[in-house]
């Protein structure tokens, strides 16, 4: 589980101070990339269409290559062509 919180104090703050805003912070959970990509439906969506492959940047799973043609790289979240056909994934 990651946390975060964002305490804004002056540069000569005290121990206690920021010890204090610690505590009185209203810390937010934070999803994890991957797990916010999982849950992306992509029903009628170009990244779940047969001709899309992701690209082979390894750190990059959101944008694809269209091999019908279509202008690349593009998002695998935008809704799908004409060409549409559902990858048996």
């Amino acid at each position: 589980m990651v946390l975060t919180a964002r305490i804004e104090l002056p540069d000569n703050s005290s121990w206690q101070a920021i010890e204090d805003a610690k505590l009185s912070a209203k810390w937010h959970r934070v999803r994890a990339r991957a797990d916010i990509l999982k849950d992306t439906d992509l029903c009628n969506k170009c990244g779940s269409c047969k001709f899309f492959e992701l690209t082979p940047c390894k750190r990059n799973k959101t944008y694809g290559i269209c091999h019908k043609g279509y202008v690349s790289p593009r998002s695998r979240s935008i809704k799908a062509c004409t060409q549409y056909e559902r990858s048996k994934k």
